[in-house]
């Protein structure tokens, strides 16, 4: 199998660690919706990775979130 060609971008060379998910990108389909759900899953399995290793600081920084939001809220 190839590399996928984010995974060889100009970031990518000068990141310590590169994450890539989903596929190529297509306009219309499954394939869309499904490449769009997994990079949500990856960043959701991240922030509770990094909400598990130091609590204290992000619930700090959730409740600044909350917060600056309230306010543009609907």
């Amino acid at each position: 199998m190839s590399p996928i060609p984010v995974a060889r971008s100009p970031l990518s060379e000068t990141s310590r660690h590169v994450l890539v998910a989903g596929g190529q990108d297509l306009v219309f389909g499954l394939e869309t919706s499904a490449s769009r759900i997994a990079h949500l899953a990856a960043v959701d399995a991240l922030t509770h990775l990094l909400m598990g290793l130091r609590p204290g600081t992000a619930r700090c920084r959730l409740d600044l979130s909350a917060d600056i939001t309230a306010d543009h809220a609907y």
